[in-house]
């Protein structure tokens, strides 16, 4: 069979057999199937005695696989996802497909999310528990943010710590920080969430909502990076990942505050990624356009009062700008904040990548 990690094969899953991986070790291991002939097949654990044991997550389809391995299940209809029922069926729709889920080595870190209450940090939060993190989630609000505490901890059986803070507040960031260290010891992940900006014309926008657009936005990251950046690179290792958005990349005239904001978190982020390299901490951002979240729902309110347009038309040419026709779900953001913020990312730095299915902005200015 060779020294290949990846073997082809078209027996059922479940059946295990001795293979050799990329050092000439063997290992006993799994063969699942897939749906076409000579299709590659992903082999993962080390069998239990007596051959194949339940699996934590098992999804569609009987059988059982080795323990530890988390199966997706696919389908249409709807499911349950971030605490949110979730539609998705038919071509180009957000699913998952059914496999063994890769090990992202994040069983017992610690992250710090902010903004975590709901929307794209909580299901980030709920992403990086569900891969055995242990996570700190920071919010304004104190009632949604235990709750969604609460729900993920029960959901995970990881430790979730709800700490109520304003990340435009210096002494907030830094009195959650502190807690954290207090605690768990330590922090090896950062991922900033918390940051909202004003939809809106040039000509109608005050200073306030400027400078509250930037204080939250991009300060916010900027107080919470500083206050959690010595302590990893005291440690030699962290990942921190800001989730900032693509008109930051692609501005867009009705988005200016949050396109200012985020184009500041990018340069940001650049920066301390070339600074911060050499003692092992890693940055990079997410940069999501439209995400079905309540945070979307009042940028489109803003962006048809802008328009003269019912929200509805609004929406439309929201999902006429993007080739998939639909927006994104939180979950597909939250999949790629997972990743980057995973040992197996280990070699992404200072990198700006957008989770916008090719938006092209300038087709919603019709």
């Amino acid at each position: 069979m060779g020294s290949e990690s990846v073997v082809r094969c078209t027996q059922e899953w479940g059946l295990w057999h001795t293979c050799p991986d990329r050092w000439g070790l063997w290992h006993t291991c799994p063969i699942w199937q897939v749906p076409e002939v000579g299709g590659r097949l992903r082999r993962g654990g080390s069998a239990p005695a007596g051959g194949s044991a339940p699996a934590r997550g098992l999804g569609s389809g009987g059988g059982s696989a080795p323990a530890g391995a988390r199966l997706r299940r696919g389908g249409s209809g709807g499911r349950r996802v971030c605490g949110v029922r979730r539609e998705h069926a038919g071509p180009g729709r957000f699913s998952e497909t059914e496999g063994v889920a890769v090990d992202l080595r994040l069983e017992g870190k610690v992250a710090f999310v902010t903004g975590a209450s709901k929307g794209i940090g909580r299901c980030v939060a709920e992403f990086l528990a569900r891969e055995g993190c242990d996570v700190v989630i920071t919010a304004r609000t104190e009632g949604p943010l235990e709750a969604a505490a609460g729900k993920i901890a029960a959901e995970t059986g990881r430790a979730v710590l709800p700490l109520a803070g304003d990340m435009s507040v210096t002494a907030d960031v830094q009195r959650c920080v502190d807690a954290t260290l207090e605690r768990f010891g330590a922090i090896d992940i950062l991922v900033t969430c918390a940051g909202s900006s004003p939809g809106g014309l040039l000509e109608d926008l005050t200073e306030e909502q400027w400078v509250a657009s930037l204080n939250l936005k991009f300060m916010g990251y900027v107080r919470s990076v500083r206050a959690v950046i010595p302590h990893m690179r005291q440690r030699g290792e962290g990942a921190i990942v800001l989730v900032v958005g693509n008109d930051g990349l692609k501005p867009s005239y009705w988005e200016m505050t949050a396109g200012v904001a985020n184009a500041a978190d990018i340069n940001f982020a650049s920066s301390v990624a070339e600074q911060y390299g050499r003692y092992g901490v890693r940055i990079n951002t997410v940069n999501p356009g439209p995400v079905n979240t309540d945070r979307w729902d009042t940028l489109e309110k803003a962006f048809a009062r802008d328009k003269g347009v019912s929200q509805e038309r609004a929406h439309e040419l929201a999902q006429q700008s993007i080739p998939f026709g639909r927006i994104c779900e939180p979950e597909e953001v939250a999949a790629l904040v997972t990743f980057l913020a995973s040992p197996l990312a280990s070699f992404i730095n200072g990198a700006h990548i957008p989770v916008d299915g090719a938006q092209r902005k300038a087709i919603m200015d019709h």
